[in-house]
């Protein structure tokens, strides 16, 4: 069964009542179909009208989008930097912190689909079966911790804070309600808004929000489940494991305060007083 959700909502936390309603795209269901329509509708709401920027530059319009897919193959799970997608090569303006080990990606064993290892099988047996992907093969995750801090930057520039104006995510496995959420903060890390991610068990979720009234987000908090990965965890009704896929967010801009911005004002203040 689908379960979906598309539409202009008011924000849900009592520290969002000065901002205007935020645009959600929320699905869940068995596999990657009955979440894309929702993930390319969110797609387009990011983009301004451009399209996936990829790696490094700097533009105004457009997205990025990690798959976790790239790299080595590996036939077990493997450690990810933080600055895995904030540095050289990848260049996509995303930095990751979390109060746990550090962060891993399953395997990626191409044309063995099968293999008991993908999907953090290595980790837990139960886990090959439990998670499923919306791009094959490799899921993303945290290690020994439950929470994934996301903060911006300019891709081209990995040390120039950024915001972005839309976030969204992923998720494999959610079984329990309200339990899986994303926290949006803004650039100054007040409180934007709380959202719950729909729960499918042994599915995929997905859950995007952006803003078109100008609101800029400087931080991202992801809670994936009530227990973190590990050969001890496995889901039973209250012990809730997820797992993360895919990414997608707006084209990083520079974030209030920072050089670059200062430096993109004086140039407009400049033009007008030429004008």
């Amino acid at each position: 069964m689908l379960r979906e959700s598309t539409a202009v909502l008011a924000l849900m936390s009592a520290g969002s009542l000065s901002h205007a309603a935020a645009v959600i795209r929320s699905a869940a269901g068995p596999d990657p179909a009955s979440i894309a329509s929702s993930v390319d509708l969110f797609r387009a709401d990011i983009s301004l009208g451009g399209g996936n920027n990829g790696n490094g530059g700097a533009f105004t319009v457009g997205r990025r989008e990690i798959n976790w897919d790239g790299g080595a193959n590996s036939t077990i799970t493997t450690p990810l930097a933080a600055n895995g997608f904030n540095g050289s090569p990848v260049q996509r303006g995303a930095l990751y912190s979390t109060s746990g080990a550090g962060f891993i990606q399953s395997a990626r064993i191409p044309g063995d689909d099968a293999n008991p290892n993908l999907r953090f099988g290595d980790i837990n047996g139960t886990y090959d079966d439990t998670f499923k992907t919306f791009s094959s093969q490799k899921l993303f995750a945290a290690s020994g911790s439950t929470i994934t801090d996301v903060r911006f930057f300019i891709p081209s520039s990995p040390s120039t804070p950024a915001t972005v104006m839309g976030f969204g995510a992923v998720f494999t496995d959610v079984d329990l309600a309200h339990t899986t959420r994303i926290e949006l903060f803004d650039s100054f890390d007040a409180l934007i808004g709380i959202y719950s991610v729909t729960a499918f068990n042994n599915g995929l979720s997905f859950l995007g929000i952006s803003f078109d009234d100008g609101t800029r987000i400087g931080r991202v908090r992801i809670t994936a489940g009530n227990s973190a990965l590990s050969a001890l965890n496995t889901d039973d009704g209250t012990c809730d494991v997820v797992a993360m896929d895919d990414f997608f967010y707006s084209e990083p801009l520079p974030a209030p305060g920072s050089a670059a911005c200062l430096m993109i004002g004086g140039l407009l203040a400049a033009r007008r007083r030429r004008n």
